[in-house]
């Protein structure tokens, strides 16, 4: 669908403004990328909505594209494997969240959501075969995820300290997600770099 209407729009751009292919073919994927993401969010919104789970996807969706835009991580292979992945990690962690803040204690979640935060904090970013950073990019994003966590973990200590659980246990789960995809985007580039050579 997001591939479809970001061709719509490259017709139009095409037929109305001056541009060269290069810069039309940017701004399609610009375009198929922002429906996308819109697209994920506005689903999970919904799938929050209807599973009376509104307040855990914003903190999802709020913790987790965040977490992805700054440090980066694995990619799935195709695009179809991108959306049943992130669509379905996304969607049982959502549901389940509420049932996880009965069974794990808010002690527990701290010491995991720190671990995984010091984790992320030490690798991140990571960048894929694709999308590879130079040095200067990478400096920055690591800046810009070192103050996100800062944030983050502001608004976490408080959730926390005015023991709202539900709120806590969604970003402790999307942080470990985010671990974890750290984790498997660096073991990916490392089977990257050893098949080429």
């Amino acid at each position: 669908m997001a591939h479809r209407i970001s061709v719509m729009l490259r017709n139009f751009i095409q037929n109305n403004l001056d541009l060269s292919e290069e810069q039309i073919i940017i701004v399609q994927y610009c375009f198929e990328q922002l429906i996308s993401k819109l697209l994920f969010v506005i689903f999970l919104l919904f799938f929050g909505i209807i599973t009376n789970r509104y307040l855990t996807s914003i903190f999802y969706l709020c913790t987790i594209i965040p977490l992805r835009t700054l440090g980066g991580g694995a990619h799935a292979s195709t695009k179809r494997q991108c959306i049943l992945l992130s669509y379905g990690i996304s969607m049982f962690i959502i549901f389940f969240a509420p049932y996880i803040s009965e069974i794990i204690n808010k002690q527990q979640l701290i010491i995991i959501y720190f671990l995984c935060l010091i984790i992320s904090i030490y690798f991140a970013p990571v960048d894929t075969r694709n999308k590879r950073l130079d040095t200067k990019k990478s400096n920055s994003l690591r800046g810009k995820f070192r103050v996100l966590s800062i944030i983050l973990t502001i608004i976490y200590l408080l959730m926390c300290y005015y023991d709202i659980k539900n709120p806590v246990t969604t970003i402790t789960i999307a942080v470990i997600l985010f671990t974890l995809s750290l984790i498997v985007g660096i073991i990916q580039n490392r089977r990257d770099t050893y098949n080429v050579v």
